[in-house]
């Protein structure tokens, strides 16, 4: 599936959880990651911090 295709099937009022679900598994595919090469919640090393993910 495209990310077009992937962009196309979330819902106009999707919340971020559901986005993320469906988009971001396709997303790091097409940058060439494959599954665990990419980690949600990733910690920064600056307290709690954190970024979405991080490849």
């Amino acid at each position: 599936m495209s990310i077009q295709q992937v962009l196309d099937a979330i819902p106009t009022d999707a919340k971020e959880p559901l986005v993320k679900d469906i988009l971001f598994p396709q997303f790091f595919q097409a940058l060439g990651f494959v599954d665990r090469e990419y980690y949600p919640e990733y910690p920064t090393g600056q307290g709690g911090d954190s970024v979405d993910y991080a490849g």
